[in-house]
């Protein structure tokens, strides 16, 4: 049979019973932080439904790290992201996949390239959701089993999580299992610190995303000056362009931040970094999604509403500009992230309630 002359079916709740107890089953979620986390409800349901099964996930290199804290994941795989067309990395990776012999694939994206690296690992099933851009072609042609939930109607974990349910894959809540003490903070970050500093991610993927420069100088002064019981944490990621872009904001501050983590964080360590925050600010960005996980009071500034991102329930004071960003995001107060900070801090238990929204932080 050719390999673009299968058609995928609809899943129903029997998929689960095709797959062996003590099977291997692959997930994939190859796309940012955010997707990242907003799958762990997800992967822990299939490892409810399959206590048995050798679980694998493979996941974006830059967020993999992530993983650590659900050490119930038998092995992550990194994936290396690259420029929109299918580079010839992408089949060496699906070939040493192919190697372990998966029973079944779970695709929790709708991309191209992670139906093609579905296809290519050899599974017998491969069960993927339909896109949300429906014109993609490959989720028609390289899914035996595709299912449909709406998008932008809910809080993205629990769409992953519901899309599950029709394959028979479920338990009763989604729910984040996850093992703080699997990842170790930075040297110089302590435990006796928890609750003492506040952690602010300036920089985002795109700098569309951020405030100018100036403006975010002058909200960390005003932080320091309103806010003096509280250090200042500030971090970014290994990308260059925001390494650079912390580097250029911090020229423009007459203070040193108690502590400065440029891209020396892993997603892992971020993670426990801004969970032991009284409180956390930045863009909408990935730092954003493990705050709202870790139950720390986050203030975020973003050019849309974040109601796909972050749940009602989240404790996020979020700010949205009425402009269109250009260079940078405009139209966002200071005084207005300053009091939003200021109202969090006052309402008490940032940064110390771990048992959110199902979350088990042990």
């Amino acid at each position: 049979m050719s390999l673009f002359s299968k058609r995928y079916k609809t899943v129903t709740p029997d998929f689960i019973g095709n797959l062996p107890e003590t099977g291997k089953i692959l997930v994939i979620d190859i796309a940012g932080l955010g997707d990242l986390v907003h799958a762990l409800p997800a992967l822990w349901a299939i490892r409810q439904a399959l206590p048995r099964a050798e679980l694998h996930c493979i996941a974006n290199a830059r967020w993999s790290s992530l993983l650590r804290i659900a050490p119930w994941i038998d092995r992550v795989w990194d994936y290396h992201e690259r420029p929109k067309a299918i580079q010839a990395s992408d089949f060496a990776l699906a070939r040493l996949i192919r190697r372990e012999r998966f029973d079944a694939c779970i695709n929790l994206m709708g991309s191209n390239r992670s139906c093609i690296i579905s296809r290519l690992s050899g599974a017998r099933y491969r069960l993927g959701r339909k896109p949300f851009e429906e014109q993609r072609p490959a989720w028609r042609r390289f899914n035996t089993h595709v299912m449909e939930y709406p998008y932008r109607c809910e809080p993205r974990y629990q769409q992953k999580w519901k899309c599950l349910q029709q394959a028979g894959i479920g338990c009763a809540a989604p729910h984040f299992e996850i093992e703080l003490r699997a990842v170790t903070l930075p040297a110089d970050l302590g435990e006796e610190h928890r609750a003492t500093y506040l952690h602010i991610s300036p920089c985002a993927s795109a700098r569309q995303k951020e405030l100018p420069p100036q403006q975010m100088a002058d909200l960390l002064v005003a932080l320091r000056a309103e806010l003096p019981q509280f250090r200042l944490v500030v971090s970014s990621s290994c990308c260059p362009r925001e390494i650079e872009a912390l580097e250029a904001l911090l020229m423009l501050l007459p203070f040193k931040p108690w502590r400065i983590y440029a891209g020396t964080l892993d997603a892992a360590q971020l993670f426990r970094v801004i969970d032991g925050a009284i409180l956390h600010l930045g863009p909408d960005t990935g730092s954003l999604h493990l705050a709202w996980v870790a139950g720390t009071a986050a203030v975020c500034w973003s050019a849309g509403q974040l109601c796909e991102w972050v749940p009602p329930e989240a404790r996020v004071r979020a700010l949205v500009s009425a402009e269109k960003p250009v260079d940078y995001l405009r139209g966002i107060d200071t005084a207005a992230i300053l009091a939003a900070a200021r109202r969090l801090i006052g309402e008490g238990g940032c940064g110390i309630e771990r048992l959110r929204n199902g979350v088990k932080a042990a």
